[in-house]
């Protein structure tokens, strides 16, 4: 089984393309049991083409609920903070970076992943575009970087000024 609320790799952008091609909201989402979520992701197999098997659904679907009740836990004290934009996330880990780095092809990625991503392929190709890279070069974004820094000083202010 995986870390509790990590869905590996693998299955990330799959989950993201079932959320999105099934329309579950945040609501939704909060809805969910474990039954119901496992079904939805087997049936999300066939109709999106993922090769998931059932014992695999099921873990995901308990990564997925684990994650959503840390952040469910959460949420009375992060109402007040500001969500983090969507570019400060990195598409392989779903995660806001703490490294960002761009590929040759411009797009970002966490240091980690995207040098892990590189590690395991002979012929490069960046995971977003598919595109093969001509480098395997790494370049820090300073900026994003900063952008994140700041979000999350903001955040833990917030979250700070909203506790108990």
């Amino acid at each position: 089984m995986w870390a509790a609320g990590a869905v590996p790799t693998a299955y990330a952008s799959y989950v993201v393309r079932l959320i999105e091609h099934a329309k579950i909201d945040g609501a939704a989402m909060c809805a969910l049991d474990r039954s119901r979520l496992t079904s939805l992701l087997k049936r999300g197999t066939a109709t999106l083409r993922c090769p998931m098997d059932a014992r695999a659904a099921s873990e995901v679907a308990s990564c997925l609920l684990a994650r959503r009740d840390v952040l469910l836990e959460a949420g009375a004290a992060k109402a007040a903070v500001q969500p983090a934009p969507d570019h400060f996330f990195c598409s392989l880990t779903l995660e806001v970076m703490a490294d960002p780095v761009r590929v040759c092809t411009g797009q970002v990625y966490e240091r980690e992943e995207i040098t892990r991503w590189l590690r395991g392929n002979i012929a490069p190709r960046c995971p977003n575009t598919n595109v093969v890279l001509r480098t395997k070069a790494l370049t820090e974004d300073a900026e994003l970087k900063a952008e994140i820094r700041e979000w999350r000083a903001a955040s833990a202010a917030g979250a700070g000024a909203a506790g108990p």
